[in-house]
């Protein structure tokens, strides 16, 4: 199980294995900027495309309502997915002859936990400044509307890029090395099993 201590290098590990690489992934990064800012973002680009001549790019009631609606979704898609996650570790719990998978199960669960708890505390500083915008800047630009609009994508694609990309991939995944079987199951107990002549047959 992680350590309290060890919470801080889970954040660095997952940002260097999963997030960075994350940004040269075309599933994900193509997700992103067509649902989460084309299709989702329409609200912020249309009044753009709509007028000539735009004052306010970005006001503080706009970027509230998009900020705060693509953080809900985040929360909801974590609550979906670890209570999946659940269901798969009751069902090994049911097997009764698991306990290595059960182990990785409950580990996984702990460390996404912990990313999670981190993204929350993000997620509350984005909060912060949205609301600082929707409040003090409801007609107009601001700093806080701004880093709270970039933020809240940047969010979103560090908590969404592993499912989308897991989701996205059409590669089977092979079984892990400690997965793997032998092709022919050891006999008596010892590992050095043999074919003998009885299995091709007399050939005729």
């Amino acid at each position: 199980m992680a350590r309290k201590i060890s919470h801080v290098d889970i954040l660095k590990t997952h940002f260097q294995n999963i997030i960075l690489p994350s940004f040269e992934n075309v599933r994900v990064v193509s997700y992103v900027l067509v649902s989460v800012l084309l299709v989702g973002g329409a609200g912020i680009w249309m009044p753009w495309a709509k007028e000539t001549h735009v004052g306010t790019w970005l006001p503080g009631a706009t970027v509230f309502t998009y900020s705060f609606a693509l953080l809900g979704s985040i929360i909801c898609n974590r609550l979906y997915f670890y209570t999946k996650s659940l269901r798969e570790i009751k069902g090994l719990l049911d097997k009764e002859d698991e306990n290595a998978e059960l182990q990785k199960h409950f580990e996984n669960h702990e460390v996404g936990s912990i990313l999670s708890a981190w993204g929350m505390i993000f997620g509350s500083f984005i909060i912060i400044l949205i609301t600082i915008a929707y409040s003090k800047y409801y007609n107009a630009d601001s700093i806080y509307g701004w880093a709270g609009f970039i933020l809240s994508v940047l969010l979103y694609f560090v908590a969404s890029a592993e499912d989308l990309d897991k989701k996205s991939s059409v590669t089977a995944k092979t079984k892990d090395e400690q997965d793997a079987k032998p092709l022919v199951p050891p006999v008596d107990g010892r590992e050095d099993s043999e074919l003998n002549s009885d299995f091709f047959g007399d050939g005729e």
